[in-house]
């Protein structure tokens, strides 16, 4: 096993070979790393930080970068109703001068379990110069025990998934939505 120990410097190349090498503390590398064979890398629970955006193909992509080019992991909000008043659940903004598809699943109950109202929600929506707009109508499909909605809006930039409850019933509401943004 070979261990390398605080404040030890090296020079050129460093092999470590075998199954088990350690290295304690913190290990500063100016240059490039380079992982050979058809081995994996474990990083335990490790965050990798500070890397750069991905450039070629097999690049690995960080949070922020999926997050603006592929709608990102989706997103899941929740928000209390005791009305029939409509409710943002989830707010997402459209940068000007893009176009997005947006699809949420949608889950109501409430608090005694005598309503449940769920379904999904589908909209297509363009800033054209900061003026948000749906294209054509959202397509929400609604399965409920009694009276709540749910639907995509547009307030100022932000495409809102907007629920109505039932009025004197406290609901509680959940949704997870994917967004497709093309620029």
């Amino acid at each position: 096993m070979a261990v390398i120990k605080n404040n030890q410097s090296f020079s050129n190349n460093i092999t470590l070979s075998g199954s088990s090498n350690t290295i304690s503390n913190a290990l500063a590398l100016n240059g490039a790393i380079t992982l050979g064979g058809a081995g994996s890398f474990n990083g335990g629970a490790t965050i990798l930080s500070n890397v750069g955006d991905p450039v070629a193909a097999q690049d690995v992509v960080t949070k922020a970068y999926g997050d603006a080019n592929y709608g990102g992991s989706e997103p899941s909000d929740t928000v209390q109703t005791t009305d029939a008043t409509p409710t943002a659940l989830s707010t997402i903004a459209i940068a000007t001068d893009t176009a997005a598809t947006i699809n949420a699943s949608i889950i109501g109950q409430s608090a005694d379990n005598s309503d449940v109202t769920g379904g999904t929600v589908s909209a297509v929506v363009k800033n054209d110069g900061g003026t948000l707009t749906i294209v054509g109508t959202s397509l929400p499909i609604v399965n409920a025990d009694s009276t709540g909605t749910f639907d995509i809006v547009v307030s100022g930039t932000n495409a809102l998934i907007q629920v109505t409850g039932i009025a004197a019933t406290t609901i509680n509401w959940r949704d997870r939505y994917t967004t497709t943004v093309r620029s």
